[in-house]
Parts: C-alpha cells; structure tokens; sequence
C-alpha cells in the first residue's frame, strides 16, 4: 500500500482509509473543494537555539525536532489524508514526501 511505501505500518493505525475525490466540472475535475492548510509549529528551545543562530543546519535543526516527538507538517498532512481532507498524493506534493 502507498502507506506502506512511505515507511508507515498500516496495522498501527485505526483502520486506515485514504480517499480520492471523482472530480467535477465546477472543481475542474481535480477533486478538491476548498483549501485546508497543513502545519508544522516549532516551538524554539535551547538545543534549537545555537544552530538557527549560528548557520542554517536544516539536517541538524531536523533531527532536534523530531527527537522532541513534535509532528511534522507531513505528519499533519496526514492525518488529513486519513480524515478525508485532503489525498495522500497532495500531501506528498507539498511536503515532499
């Protein structure tokens, strides 16, 4: 399955669904109604003070956040592919992957 293949296991999920829309005319047969945004809030600590201040070492800074267990905006994303909000391919297409 696509979650799967992105290194997520299904079982540890409470039956999961993703949804596709049909598309129509007044969508533009893309599907999607609306917008809903997608987040990822950092919430700047000590350990992620030193390297935004000292260089930009977005593998460094990367790591310090998800050590902290914050969710990231691929994270947010989906949980809402998995809500019906939006499809698993949009998120992957703005959070890249």
């Amino acid at each position: 399955t696509i979650l799967s293949e992105l290194g997520l296991d299904p079982t540890e999920m409470d039956n999961p669904q993703l949804w596709r829309g049909g598309g129509c005319r007044t969508c533009g047969q893309t599907g999607f109604k609306g917008r809903v945004g997608i987040y990822e809030i950092v919430h700047i600590t000590e350990p992620l003070h030193a390297p935004i201040v000292h260089g930009p070492d977005m593998a460094g800074i990367r790591a310090i956040i998800q050590k902290d267990g914050r969710p990231t905006m691929f994270r947010d994303g989906l949980n809402k592919a998995l809500q019906g909000l939006t499809t698993i391919e949009e998120v992957i297409r703005v959070t890249g992957g």
